[in-house]
């Protein structure tokens, strides 16, 4: 390589034919390089003096649990997003600490009676945080076959007075009607959570109840 060929190099990164192992493309990712780690190292900085802690989520693998706790459009809205979540304690990370923040952190302390930790994070963590949300399957707002009409849920709002009343309702129901008095169940006693696990002769019901899941309801195999 002649000098010449060197300058035309510095001049045109990806070089005449794309080559990005060009020098001139080496120098621009350096340069990059450089850039994004004195982006992340001023956005610690600003987190320890706001007294936050600070993560850099780039490549961090993110929990899908701990994602979807926040629907990605208001993920966008607020600024912030989870990133983990092991039963015991969830992480909220954001570019802005705000009353939208604030209340979300309210929010999911009272829905999952865990602790939260806030992370102040850089632009390029959040937008590696869109990415995973691009990246999770899509779910359907409608269930194949069953439709969940308002009236049917009042009815059973209605007829359940506690948890312990699903177990007598639930066998009484055609199949169609389980899943909206599973839901009316839950919004009557309050109910974060519904598990349902199958096992051999049966199938159990459990709500969770102030984080505390209560064996709601048996549904015999034969239905």
């Amino acid at each position: 390589m002649n000098d010449l060929s060197s300058i035309e190099n510095l001049l045109n990164p990806t070089g005449e034919n794309g080559d990005e192992g060009s020098v001139g493309a080496q120098l621009s990712r350096k340069q990059q390089e450089i850039k994004s780690k004195e982006i992340e190292k001023q956005t610690e900085t600003k987190a320890r003096a706001a007294g936050f802690n600070y993560v850099n989520l780039n490549g961090f693998p993110i929990s899908p649990e701990a994602l979807i706790m926040i629907a990605e459009d208001e993920a966008k809205l607020i600024k912030g997003a989870c990133f983990f979540y092991d039963g015991q304690t969830i992480r909220l990370a954001f570019l802005e600490y705000s009353a939208a923040i604030k209340a979300k952190v309210e929010e999911l302390k009272t829905k999952y009676f865990t602790e939260i930790k806030l992370y102040l994070i850089s632009r390029a963590s959040f937008s590696h945080i869109l990415d995973f949300y691009a990246s999770l399957p899509k779910t359907k707002k409608k269930y194949a076959g069953v439709e969940v009409k308002e009236a049917d849920l009042e009815k059973f709002k209605n007829e359940i007075s506690s948890y312990k009343s699903l177990n007598e309702k639930i066998n009484e129901v055609n199949i169609s009607d389980i899943v909206t008095l599973l839901l009316a169940s839950a919004m009557k006693t309050g109910a974060s959570d519904i598990h349902i696990e199958a096992e051999e002769n049966r199938v159990v019901i459990r709500l969770r109840i102030d984080g505390v899941l209560q064996e709601a309801a048996i549904i015999n195999k034969s239905k």
